[in-house]
């Protein structure tokens, strides 16, 4: 009767949490149930996250909290580290038994893992690190002045959330349909600093387009032919 008893209310917390229940593993002893993963947001967005987390000691005292941060890639670890402390301060302000903290890899995006931990479950390692590739952003064909602007700004302001992540802007078409482009990119662009950003050229008759690739650290180059 316990047994069940223990279940519905996990499912229920659970579910108020937005996850999707585990139905008894978490009155395992032995268990490691991972509550949730989230990419960090604001400060409001991350108490909401471990207050629902929190909720969890409410059914079941015995449980060990865990929470594990991941850096983004080419930040130093120590951002993870002092996001760590963050959330250990924070939960001593909600729960008095506090939580296990500690830090893993990187991440394309900041994030945090929380984990529960049976009396006797193991605590669980960090996961390898996310094998980062290039990602396209955006491809601009034939379009007025305003937009090819407007796409620019939001493949910037992309850039700019992203870390150390760098920039390929490969421009294809005639030798003066690129040299156009590249003068229109210089212009939306102008006033920033742009260490990050590289531009190619590949001639191509069949019109102009701008393809915009994200190349995280350690990625390889985009195709940039195809």
């Amino acid at each position: 009767m316990l047994r069940m008893f223990l279940v519905t209310l996990v499912s229920i917390v659970a579910t108020a949490a937005g996850q999707t229940p585990y139905f008894g593993q978490l009155v395992e002893p032995e268990a490691t149930y991972k509550f949730s993963e989230f990419v960090h947001s604001s400060e409001d967005g991350w108490k909401s996250q471990l207050n629902d987390f929190a909720s969890v000691r409410k059914v079941y005292p015995d449980a060990s909290l865990s929470v594990r941060v991941y850096a983004r890639p080419g930040e130093p670890r120590k951002s993870a580290e002092a996001l760590k402390k963050q959330y250990k301060e924070y939960f001593r302000k909600i729960d008095s038994k506090g939580v296990l903290a500690g830090t893993g890899g990187y991440r394309r995006q900041i994030t945090t893992e929380l984990w529960v931990i049976g009396k006797d479950g193991l605590i669980p390692q960090p996961s390898p690190d996310e094998p980062f590739v290039a990602e396209k952003a955006d491809e601009i064909g034939e379009v007025t002045r305003s937009e090819f602007d407007e796409r620019i700004q939001r493949f910037w302001n992309l850039l700019i959330d992203e870390g150390e992540t760098a920039a390929y802007i490969v421009n294809y078409g005639t030798a003066s349909q690129i040299a156009k482009r590249e003068t229109d990119i210089q212009n939306s662009l102008s006033r920033r600093h742009l260490p990050r950003i590289t531009v190619v050229r590949v001639d191509n008759a069949d019109g102009v387009n701008t393809v915009l690739w994200l190349v995280p650290p350690t990625a390889e180059n985009p195709p940039i032919n195809e």
